[in-house]
């Protein structure tokens, strides 16, 4: 509980910031024209930050999830230790399986969503097999869900769109 903790804090202060952001920005807020040189550095090197960050909490918490689901208590530093080595590949996979989805996607919604199911447990191959590669952990992704008995894996994609519209109502 305490790594998922230090794991949700960062999603937890930004919500916290911007319900208060949100709460104290008149509607009438009009944006200036004049936007100095400072705020249009500062845009995107604040974007690639929160990226990085984001990036970084996805595989931590994959890997805390794996490690979890096998029973395992897992420190922050352990955590970090077997991780940090297989971020920058994680990258590539997550830009691999997100265009393969979003191609899914714009092939009339449908196909995204088969798209996800097939390649939904790649990110847990990839970060428990420190000598698998991005593109053998998509296929092994591919496999494992294509087994008629895999229905649990539609279980899990609906509870997170659920989840997902919840959040997103409130």
């Amino acid at each position: 509980v305490k790594t998922f903790a230090i794991l949700l804090a960062p999603s937890a202060v930004y919500e916290i910031v911007s319900l208060f952001w949100k709460a104290s920005v008149s509607k009438e807020t009009i944006v200036a024209d004049d936007i100095s040189t400072v705020a249009l550095l500062a845009i995107p090197i604040c974007f690639i930050l929160i990226a990085a960050l984001m990036i970084v909490i996805g595989a931590l918490s994959a890997k805390l999830q794996l490690e979890s689901a096998k029973g395992k208590t897992v420190s922050f530093g352990e955590l970090w230790k077997t991780t940090k080595s297989r971020i920058l590949p994680f990258i590539g996979l997550s830009l691999m399986v997100g265009l393969y989805i979003l191609g899914g996607l714009i092939l009339f919604i449908i196909p995204g969503l088969f798209m996800y199911k097939k390649y939904v447990m790649s990110s847990y191959i990839f970060l428990e097999d420190d000598t698998i590669s991005v593109s053998d952990a998509m296929k092994k992704s591919a496999e494992l869900t294509a087994k008629p008995n895999s229905g649990y894996v539609w279980g899990v994609i609906g509870i997170g769109v659920l989840f997902a519209g919840l959040l997103g109502f409130l």
